[in-house]
């Protein structure tokens, strides 16, 4: 068993024992399992699954996997092959919004680096429109390192 199946059996053993919220805590569970298996992705930010988990509230779809297939084929875009982690996914959301996938590469000290393509409304030059940006995320040997900052144009 990897590290992530380690964390969701514990994560839903604590539901179990917890039935706050069961019903959220176990569509996150399914969403996350869904993701992993179907886009190697993650669901890690919390408004978009409180969003997500809302049109599901409202919709009470029978078919959870066929929902979840339905809602998600626009989401978690990988423009060149889907990313090839070196620990968990770890997807990246800006306002909760999955952003798109766009390539990887690693450095000589086994630092692999995920480059994702965002837009969002933004003024420039007195002009209104939507900005292109790019964000990267790093995953080593140590951890996780999420990289501040944007490249915009």
């Amino acid at each position: 068993m990897n590290r992530g199946e380690e964390l969701r059996n514990k994560f839903a053993a604590k539901v179990a024992a917890n039935p706050f919220d069961a019903q959220k805590a176990q569509f996150s569970d399914r969403l996350d399992r869904f993701l992993v298996a179907e886009k190697n992705a993650s669901a890690a930010s919390g408004s978009f699954v409180d969003r997500f988990y809302a049109e599901f509230s409202v919709e009470q779809p029978a078919d959870i996997a066929a929902w979840f297939s339905l809602k998600l084929q626009d989401l978690f875009i990988c423009v060149s092959g889907k990313p090839k982690w070196l620990f968990e996914p770890s997807w990246v959301f800006e306002n909760g919004v999955p952003l798109e996938f766009l390539h990887q590469f690693s450095d000589e000290n086994g630092t692999t680096f995920y480059v994702f393509r965002g837009y969002r409304e933004a003024e420039l030059a007195g002009v209104t429109g939507k900005v292109r940006f790019l964000r990267l995320m790093a995953q080593m040997r140590d951890g996780f390192v999420g990289l501040d900052g944007d490249v915009t144009g």
